[in-house]
């Protein structure tokens, strides 16, 4: 969408890494940067590579907090949008389905306009064996048709790569390093 070589994409990781947050009944959720630097002569595999590369040793770097990779960088801020990335990305293991014996889960996606960075993504899982892309942008921010591209060219790309892709990439992108 803006042509840059050189970009960061927000990745949220689950905060169980601790033995002490292991066992904790609350929703600990951080995000990781994941910097991503492309050229015009890369082609698909290419930038898949790499993006696995990129995200794994992110992903190896998930027990610092964000707060703090923020305070070493020290970027510059101006209070309207996140100082590292734009842009979130979201892949989900499990169709979004809460199980409460007498109660009801509502799922409530964020609008558009409070999105927590410009353009944020997710792949859901749909039940079936397939998946579904999500998106929400700020529309002060990402013209409707730079949104509705990326979350085509997403799709394009779940529909055309092995079932085993197709079922949310789950085998192509590195797991979290297991708690230690």
């Amino acid at each position: 969408m803006t042509a840059q070589e050189d970009f960061a994409v927000g990745v949220p990781v689950a905060r169980h890494g601790s033995s002490v947050l292991q066992n904790a009944l609350t929703c600990l959720i951080d995000t990781v940067c994941v910097r991503l630097r492309f050229t015009a002569t890369d082609d698909m595999q290419g930038l898949i590579d790499h993006v696995r590369v990129a995200a794994g040793e992110a992903l190896a770097a998930a027990d610092v907090p964000f707060t703090e990779v923020v305070d070493l960088v020290n970027p510059p801020r101006n209070g309207e949008s996140n100082p590292l990335y734009q842009a979130m990305f979201s892949l989900h293991e499990q169709p979004p389905e809460l199980g409460l014996s007498g109660c009801t889960a509502l799922l409530r996606r964020p609008e558009a306009a409070r999105a927590t960075c410009d353009l944020v993504t997710g792949v859901w899982p749909d039940g079936d064996g397939g998946c579904s892309v999500r998106l929400a942008y700020r529309q002060d921010r990402v013209p409707r048709t730079g949104a509705l591209a990326v979350g085509e060219t997403l799709a394009g790309i779940l529909r055309r790569g092995p079932a085993v892709e197709r079922r949310c990439l789950a085998e192509r992108l590195p797991s979290q390093p297991a708690a230690g």
